[in-house]
């Protein structure tokens, strides 16, 4: 059986100087010789046309970009942003797919089918958070209902997914709304819908802050309008197909922080003997520091002695702490036992050292001016 074959647009979207200039990054050219090397012997595709846009507005090239794969009679079309890094994953995690391939077959299935496809790769943004600040965000969304009782969108929103649940999603699945910097769709899915297709939201009336991006009310407006027209999901995300996105690093996908890292994390520091208080202090080779002004203990300035005690903010080692350190410099038995105490205060801990091993030998470093949580 011979199988269909299926015409491919590709439009990359080459922004470089605000669109005064077509730019792409080399990655992106490399990427896209070996699919094109791929796609030449996969029997499933015919002809493959390409098209490089770079004005602005940018919702003015999307649709355009629709424009010319109607016009050209295609079946698929691929858009690829010029800030983003298909296939960032493949080679470093078993578990990355190639999008292109992975995704043709999955929208190839279902043309055959008669139903349409919009796929795309995940990928994240750069903080802060558009609505809650601070780290990156993952450009793919869900569907929130909030009230039980509403049928179908009514009452409904598109909630960007968290980074711990996107983390983890794996396959091919339905999604609320996409990104369209790594995108394929069949073109059929336009049938949806009249144009123009990618238009921006927004919060007033003055549309001087954006409600959501033209990528967004596209794939969102085709999510639901597919699900009324064909009866079933339209819009997918590859999650085993993580794209990078430069903006202005280049963001890879979020990971979890699992139950095991915490405790690898926590194994570490006990065998290195970290505490919570425990501070690194970086110091200038070129600039020693001076000991000169030391004072001893009892000569601390503006305090009588009744005065000076040791309270409970943990500046006096606890008699555990102590008994721990006495065992462990006496069982280096009769070797020569070189000890530096950084932090020595009244030396109870060095005299514990040197009384548990006779050939113990204690450097103590401190200034012995105390601080003011030594006194009451």
């Amino acid at each position: 059986m011979t199988p269909a074959k299926l015409d491919l647009c590709v439009v990359f979207f080459s922004y470089g100087g605000n669109g005064g200039t077509a730019q792409c990054l080399p990655h992106l050219r490399r990427w896209w010789a070996a699919q094109f090397h791929a796609l030449a012997g996969d029997p499933r595709i015919g002809r493959i046309s390409e098209a490089d846009l770079s004005d602005t507005p940018i919702t003015m090239t999307r649709n355009r970009a629709l424009r010319l794969a109607k016009e050209s009679k295609a079946d698929l079309l691929l858009m690829i942003d010029s800030d983003n890094v298909p296939d960032l994953y493949v080679g470093k995690d078993p578990g990355a797919k190639p999008f292109l391939a992975s995704s043709i077959d999955f929208a190839y299935q279902r043309l055959l089918r008669g139903v349409p496809t919009m796929i795309a790769a995940p990928y994240c943004g750069p903080p802060p958070h558009p609505t809650e600040g601070g780290y990156e965000n993952v450009y793919v969304f869900a569907w929130e209902n909030a009230e039980s009782d509403v049928p179908g969108f009514a009452g409904s929103k598109v909630i960007f997914y968290d980074r711990d649940r996107a983390a983890l999603m794996t396959g091919i699945a339905p999604a609320a709304a996409l990104p369209t910097g790594v995108m394929l769709l069949t073109t059929n899915i336009l049938d949806a819908l009249p144009p123009p297709y990618f238009r921006y939201e927004w919060t007033d009336k003055w549309e001087s802050e954006k409600a959501s991006t033209e990528d967004v009310y596209f794939s969102r407006n085709i999510a639901m309008a597919g699900i009324k027209r064909w009866g079933e999901n339209v819009v997918f995300c590859n999650w085993d197909s993580w794209a990078g996105h430069y903006k202005p690093k280049c963001v890879g996908k979020p990971t979890v922080l699992r139950v095991e890292q915490v405790a690898d994390v926590f194994a570490e520091a006990v065998r290195n003997n970290y505490n919570v208080g425990d501070k690194i202090l970086w110091l200038d080779p070129e600039r020693p520091p001076d000991f000169s002004a030391t004072a001893p203990a009892e000569k601390l300035p503006d305090q009588p002695a009744e005065s000076r005690c040791f309270d409970d903010l943990g500046c006096a080692t606890s008699v555990k702490d102590l008994e721990v350190l006495q065992e462990l410099v006496r069982s280096l038995g009769d070797h020569e036992v070189h000890c530096l105490e950084v932090g020595s205060w009244c030396g109870a801990s060095a005299m514990i050292m040197c009384n548990a091993n006779p050939k113990a030998k204690v450097t103590c470093v401190d200034h012995f001016q105390g601080t003011p949580t030594d006194r009451s």
